[in-house]
């Protein structure tokens, strides 16, 4: 059918999010004050956010189009940490680290017992 998702939009101005089921979609953005209709096909999945713009110029170079990105996500989720894009791969441990910085300590405690225990001798 041809229902109308947003309408009444300015140039910089954007949408809230819209919700719609996956799928395959036909979409036209018009502009009725020059007589300007931009198709464009979209395939969209679940738990995506897809957002479609209008760049260029209606006359002029360069000439006015859709683009369209999509990105893994649900607006409108409460901000849990859970991150859509996970790093893959092994992370580094902070063991090391920590094993070190407590060799380090370890060693100035005995080296600070040594140097007393030698100025206590001289005395």
């Amino acid at each position: 059918g041809n229902n109308t998702l947003v309408s009444g939009l300015t140039y910089k101005q954007a949408s809230d999010y819209v919700t719609v089921p996956q799928g395959s979609y036909s979409l036209q953005v018009s502009a009725p004050q020059n007589n300007t209709t931009l198709p464009a096909s979209l395939s969209l999945k679940a738990n995506t956010v897809t957002s479609v713009f209008t760049v260029g110029r209606s006359m002029g170079a360069p000439s006015i189009r859709l683009v369209d990105a999509q990105v893994k996500g649900v607006p409108g989720m409460p901000g849990t940490g859970s991150d859509p894009n996970p790093l893959s791969g092994p992370q580094p441990s902070p063991t090391p680290w920590l094993i070190a910085i407590f060799a380090l300590f370890v060693l100035a405690a005995c080296t600070g017992m040594l140097v007393r225990r030698t100025h206590a001798a001289r005395q």
